[in-house]
């Protein structure tokens, strides 16, 4: 599964920080719900990216 993603924040002051991440994850079998498991994983990556990008005020940390 592969989720790619591309974001904007910004702050009240004007500055914002564009950003983007690829993220990969392996689907553990060919059912549904493995392929929903790995997409929700490579969301949290994303979001814990966001909220990265957020907390550091524009200095995103890094992906895998």
């Amino acid at each position: 599964a592969i989720v790619d993603a591309l974001w904007t924040i910004r702050w009240k002051d004007g500055r914002e920080r564009t950003n983007q991440a690829r993220v990969q994850e392996t689907v553990t079998d060919e059912s549904y719900e493995a392929l929903v498991a790995a997409h929700s994983r490579a969301l949290l990556t994303v979001s814990q990216g966001i909220a990265s990008t957020i907390r550091d005020g524009g200095i995103a940390a890094p992906l895998r």
